[in-house]
Parts: structure tokens; sequence; C-alpha cells
């Protein structure tokens, strides 16, 4: 269960990232249409994306949550330091 956990925590802050990533992208390309509300709405959208992935894992009891949230800071200090080294 610890496993599975640390897996779904993992794969859901990669998740984030690529979402993360793919709507700076998106951003940064049409800096002319860019405005508030659009970057706000996404942020609400990754984030609530996020919550419904946690929401399901912890209900459906598919892991352990002490793996889930080793996951996510396995994934977060991940992220972290491959970002430092770019």
């Amino acid at each position: 269960m610890f496993v599975k956990g640390l897996i779904y925590g993992i794969l859901t802050i990669a998740l984030n990232t690529l979402i993360l990533y793919l709507t700076m992208k998106y951003f940064v390309a049409r800096t002319k249409r860019f405005t508030i509300l659009t970057f706000v709405v996404s942020y609400v959208l990754r984030y609530a994306l996020l919550g419904g992935l946690l929401y399901v894992f912890l209900t459906r009891k598919w892991g352990s949550p002490l793996g889930l949230l080793a996951g996510i800071t396995v994934g977060l200090v991940g992220f972290l330091v491959l970002r430092r080294r770019t």
C-alpha cells in the first residue's frame, strides 16, 4: 500500500508540473492576449484537478496516505532539484 501511494504521489506531482509547464508555455507564446483572469482560471483548474485526484485516491483507498505524502514530497524535491540544475 505504501508503494502504491508513493507512485501515485510522484505521478500526481509529475502531472501537475506538466500542466504548469504547458500553461506557462501557452501564456508566454501569447503575451499580447494574456490576462490575469485566464491565469487565475488555469491556476484554479490545475489545483482543482490535483485535489480531485487526491480525493479519489483517498476515498477509494488505492494506497497508503503516508505513501501518498511521501510520493508528493519526493516529487516536489525532485522537481526543485531538476529546476536548480537547469
